[in-house]
């Protein structure tokens, strides 16, 4: 009777341990369901940011290769031709205020104009540069200029 009353009693203590362990288990995956939703909403929500982040890249991309195509036309005489100015013409000062700017370069002076000009890398640069590396604001300040000096912008006051 004594070897029952201890196996009984061991028995207990393994079915308290056992239980313990269930709910355990039942906790960790009541955590891990709640982690799973969490996943699913945040993978949601960054993949309308990457739709939001792509449709704004995809703007500036083709401007941006439109205006590679024509860099790579230019030649070294016509940026010394350029940078001899004392102020240069305002369409070829707001088209590289624009450049500047898409390339991070807040400082639109003619002083700052002439500096990068006067890079001996200067059209491969632009050439090289990555669109990836705009930010919705320096976009939006690039559209604002172009906006405000459309003129400046067209296929005729550039040709």
């Amino acid at each position: 009777e004594k070897v029952l009353q201890d196996k009984q009693h061991q028995a207990k203590e393994k079915m308290g341990e056992i239980t313990i362990q269930v709910e355990d288990a039942g906790r960790k995956k009541n955590e891990a369901e709640e982690l799973s939703k969490k996943l699913k909403i945040d993978e949601g929500q960054m993949q309308e940011r990457k739709q939001v982040v792509d449709a704004q890249l995809s703007e500036c991309v083709p401007v941006l290769e439109s205006a590679k195509k024509a860099v790579a036309g230019i030649k070294k005489d016509n940026l010394n031709e350029i940078r001899s100015l004392k102020l240069p013409p305002e369409p070829i000062r707001d088209v590289l205020e624009g450049v500047l700017r898409l390339m991070g370069n807040q400082d639109t002076s003619w002083i700052s104009m002439k500096r990068f000009l006067s890079q001996p890398s200067v059209i491969t640069e632009i050439m090289d540069f990555d669109a990836k590396s705009i930010t919705p604001d320096i976009m939006e300040g690039v559209k604002n200029l172009i906006r405000s000096k459309k003129t400046s912008f067209e296929d005729a006051t550039i040709a």
